[in-house]
């Protein structure tokens, strides 16, 4: 994991703490293992689902735009 993919996944971690989400463990236990991809694709999962906070899919869609 670089540090751009390790800022960008510790400003969602901290969205998940503020809304004391569920899915916090289970995004504890992926990023621990270093594959920010799996974390991605997790998240991604995630959304579709509709299991993400908003502020936490709202702040993944803000970095989306910037880096596109």
């Amino acid at each position: 994991m670089n540090n751009m993919q390790r800022k960008i996944l510790l400003d969602i971690k901290l969205e998940l703490e503020k809304e004391n989400d569920p899915l916090l463990d289970k995004f504890d236990s992926l990023f621990s293992q270093g594959d920010a991809k799996v974390i991605f694709v997790w998240l991604n999962k995630q959304i579709r689902l509709e299991k993400l906070p908003y502020s936490a899919k709202n702040h993944m869609t803000d970095l989306y735009y910037a880096v596109r």
